[in-house]
């Protein structure tokens, strides 16, 4: 039996590697079909065993994965000497894991279709079996969707379009099987000329799709309101510094008071977490907040909510959304319930306290859940729904508000914990496929990262870039169909 650690496992991880050059910030499309196309020229060309199978798929997956992801274990440099054990596990033990979906995958589709059977039945069999390894990946183990295929048709809009007739994982399976069929250029040469048409054929359906949808729906302005989206850019070394809250507090309130229309009507929406005082109890955040409402403005912002435990001096404390309306009223508004592994709790705590894993947050201690779908409004009566950070990437929440009956998603988020990396773009890009499924316009705050207007075809209006302070002025609109 052929081994699979050779130059074939080679090919395949780097297959893999490059394969992340189709996500942003990279949105180089023909990267994906290339690499597709070679792990699909590989399974039904070279793999003949599941155990082959299953070591070829893994190499892919990990590569994929090790490229892609390289930017986690940028949020344990914040506090390296705390947490310089755990840098092998951050950057390698994650694209580890995630690799098992690939091999599982292409090991079940080896154990059920052999590979004397017809090349179009292996093929219709591997798509069918990494789409549906997609979905389990967003699901189990608390869900990681990350960098789907299908986030690589991000770089034109209309080719993002088709997600809001089928949704994010069906139209996962078709890029999915549109970048696999590359592999019968090689696999069925002398038909090349009926592969290159069909792709034609396939690629133009998809953009006609799209053009469809932009051009027989438009946008109606839903509210007077101006939304101003402010990212104040707070090193994340910086941001529960004692000695820094202040000015943390006065930069968000400059950003906020800056170049202001006294006859507009303002809400002012910062990031996460991005309040450092307990306006509750802390007299002089309280009036700089009303200061900057004047009345009439109003503020929602990411903060963290203390609840006290009965009978206990002891406090849960929540990732959260607040609001602090013209009257001054400073209210709760949504728990985040998606909350980040390690970052916000820990999985299998008792075991892993054992072995000296802890939480990467200031407070090193865990969150609780939130477990409402928590809808609010302002005083102009549009319907908010709000995700805190990386819940954004699970396609189901973004829906439930919908159904709910947000009228637009606010996406308070922070990316300082990854630097100039891949990972902020590569998250703004599924932001822009949860406006388009849902067909909402989506706001971001993010303290850093890439804060932005979004839409409802995905398309990014304004942004701020990243590591820049700075505000967004905008209105917000809806989609009528």
């Amino acid at each position: 039996m052929k081994h699979i650690f050779n130059k074939d496992a080679f090919f395949l991880f780097f297959a893999g590697i490059i394969c992340v050059f189709a996500q942003a910030p990279f949105d180089i499309f023909p990267v994906l079909c290339a690499s597709y196309g070679i792990l699909f020229y590989m399974m039904g060309h070279k793999m003949e065993t599941v155990k082959q199978s299953f070591w070829g798929g893994y190499c892919f997956g990990f590569g994929y994965f090790l490229g892609g992801l390289y930017w986690v274990g940028n949020a344990l440099l914040v506090d390296i000497a705390q947490f310089f054990m755990f840098l092998p596990f951050a950057y390698l033990g994650l694209p580890m894991m995630l690799g098992l979906f690939y091999a599982v995958a292409c090991g079940v589709m080896r154990y059920f279709i052999k590979k004397d059977r017809h090349i179009l039945l292996q093929w219709g069999a591997l798509c069918l079996i990494l789409g549906v390894f997609d979905i389990i990946r967003g699901f189990i183990f608390t869900g990681f969707p990350w960098n789907l295929p299908v986030y690589s048709t991000a770089f034109i809009t209309e080719l993002m379009q088709p997600a809001y007739y089928v949704g994010i994982y069906a139209y996962n399976f078709i890029i999915i099987g549109l970048a696999l069929s590359f592999g019968f250029y090689v696999l069925n040469k002398s038909r090349w000329f009926y592969i290159f048409t069909g792709h034609i054929i396939s690629v133009a359906a998809l953009f006609i799709t799209g053009y469809y949808h932009i051009h027989t729906t438009h946008l109606t302005q839903i509210s007077t309101h101006i939304y101003r989206i402010i990212q104040p850019n707070i090193a994340q070394k910086m941001k529960w510094s004692d000695n820094q809250r202040n000015i943390n507090f006065q930069t968000l309130l400059n950003l906020s008071s800056e170049n202001i229309d006294k006859n507009k009507n303002y809400v002012f929406i910062w990031p996460e977490t991005a309040m450092p005082f307990h306006p509750e109890t802390d007299k002089n955040a309280y009036d700089a907040l009303k200061k900057i409402s004047a009345d009439k403005n109003e503020i929602i912002m990411g903060k963290m909510r203390f609840k006290q435990q009965k009978d206990s001096q002891n406090y849960d404390f929540y990732n959260s959304v607040y609001s602090f309306s013209k009257t001054g009223i400073f209210k709760s508004e949504y728990d985040k319930m998606h909350l980040v592994p390690f970052g916000e709790y820990l999985p299998f705590a008792p075991f892993l306290k054992k072995i000296g894993f802890g939480y990467i947050n200031h407070f090193q201690s865990g969150f609780k859940q939130g477990t409402e779908y928590s809808i609010f409004s302002l005083s102009d009566d549009v319907k908010i729904g709000s995700q805190i950070c990386y819940e954004i990437i699970f396609p189901q929440y973004t829906k439930s508000f919908k159904d709910n009956g947000a009228d637009i998603i606010l996406n308070l988020t922070n990316d300082a914990w990854f630097g100039n990396s891949a990972g902020p773009y590569q998250h703004l890009a599924q932001v822009r496929f949860r406006a388009v499924e849902n067909g909402m316009t989506i706001l971001r705050s993010a303290n850093t990262g890439i804060s932005a207007v979004i839409n409802p075809y995905g398309q990014v209006i304004k942004n701020i870039r990243i590591n820049n302070a700075g505000y967004i002025d905008t209105f917000i609109y809806k989609l009528d169909v």
